[in-house]
C-alpha cells in the first residue's frame, strides 16, 4: 500500500466529523437522561419529605390532644369528689406551658 489518495483522506476526515458529531449528540442525549432522572430523585425526595412533616404533625397534634384530654377527664373525676380542682388547674396550666417538652418527647420515642 503505498498510501491514501487525497480523495480517501478527505472522505475518511468527513466521516470523522460525523463520527464525533454523533458521539457528541449520544453524550448530550445521555445527559439529558441523567438529568431527567435526577429530577425524578428530587422530586420524590420532596414529596417524602412532605409526607414524613405531615406525618409528623399529625403525631404532635395526637399527643398534645391525647395529654388535655388525659387531665380534663382527671380533673372531672377529682371534679366529682370536689378535691384538688385548684392543684388540677394548675397542672392543665403547667402541661400547656410544658407543651414543647412533651412534643420533643413524644416524637423522639
Amino acid at each position: 500500500m503505498t498510501g491514501f489518495k487525497t480523495q480517501d483522506r478527505s472522505a475518511l476526515l468527513a466521516l470523522l466529523s460525523i463520527v464525533l458529531a454523533m458521539m457528541s449528540v449520544g453524550a448530550a442525549f445521555y445527559q439529558n437522561y441523567i438529568y431527567t432522572r435526577q429530577l425524578e430523585v428530587l422530586q420524590r425526595n420532596v414529596s417524602r419529605a412532605e409526607y414524613i412533616r405531615t406525618c409528623k404533625e399529625a403525631i404532635e397534634a395526637y399527643f398534645q390532644v391525647k395529654l388535655k384530654v388525659g387531665l380534663l377527664a382527671r380533673v372531672a373525676e377529682q371534679d366529682r369528689t370536689n378535691a384538688g380542682m385548684a392543684a388540677m388547674a394548675l397542672e392543665l396550666e403547667g402541661a400547656n406551658a410544658g407543651e414543647p417538652v412533651c412534643r420533643a418527647r413524644h416524637l423522639s420515642g
